[in-house]
């Protein structure tokens, strides 16, 4: 794929996120926003997978990550209220994933998403009185 490819995916990730957003703070009852920011966190977790793929110290990688994910967390919690994580910290959880992967350490990498993902579906709020809550749920 290309640098052009890849700026365009970055570009629509980023744009479906500021209309989720833009969704959940100002409308947040009309669903049709909250349904086309759910294509950012897919676009951004494969922009996450081609970083691991492309880059020369996963560990500066991992680390910038995680450093967006703690600078931006107060600002997450303020504008939406949520006080569990904000979605970077998911994508640096599934970065270190396919890291240890990669490395041939599947059952690091498979510990990894296994606690992603029931960490994720147990305290997220993405399940609500026992129904998925794809477009209104409190994970994004």
């Amino acid at each position: 794929m290309g640098r052009e490819q890849r700026q365009f995916i970055q570009f629509i990730a980023a744009l479906t996120m500021l209309i989720d957003h833009i969704g959940m703070v100002f409308f947040p009852s009309v669903i049709g926003f909250r349904a086309i920011g759910r294509l950012s966190f897919p676009l951004f977790a494969f922009g996450i997978a081609e970083g691991v793929l492309y880059t020369h110290c996963f560990w500066w990688y991992f680390g910038r990550i995680l450093l967006t994910a703690v600078l931006s967390q107060p600002i997450y919690m303020l504008l939406f209220g949520i006080t569990q994580g904000n979605p970077l910290f998911m994508l640096a959880w599934g970065a270190a994933a396919l890291y240890f992967f990669r490395q041939g350490k599947k059952a690091v990498a498979a510990v990894l998403l296994i606690g992603m993902v029931s960490g994720r579906f147990s305290a997220s709020g993405f399940m609500q009185n026992g129904k998925a809550s794809a477009f209104t749920g409190s994970c994004c």
